[in-house]
């Protein structure tokens, strides 16, 4: 394969000729599919960042949720001025405790 380029060759703004290069694009071409390389390989390593990134922080953000919802439930279990058990949850502690006496 030939690759031809064409250079004007100007004086005092004037286009008095042309020069033309026909040179090998066989070179060309292989630097440009190592580019090609390059660019895909670099373009995989940062989605592969990107996506380590994000589960690190979805992986957070699902933790601080568990553990805000843990407390929740526990707030609702619990009177706010005493933090003792608040009675549906002794309801629910009693029925625990009847049903592991019945199955005996």
């Amino acid at each position: 394969m030939v690759l031809r380029e064409y250079f004007p060759l100007s004086l005092d703004g004037q286009v008095v000729g042309v020069v033309g290069i026909w040179r090998d694009a066989v070179p060309i071409l292989a630097q440009l599919e190592e580019v090609q390389r390059n660019i895909v390989i670099v373009t995989l390593t940062a989605a592969l960042i990107a996506a380590f990134v994000l589960f690190l922080v979805f992986r957070s953000a699902q933790g601080r949720i568990t553990r805000q919802t843990e407390a929740l439930v526990e707030a609702t279990r619990r009177d706010p001025l005493t933090a003792t058990l608040n009675h549906g949850a002794l309801v629910d502690v009693v029925a625990q405790a009847v049903e592991r006496a019945g199955g005996r």
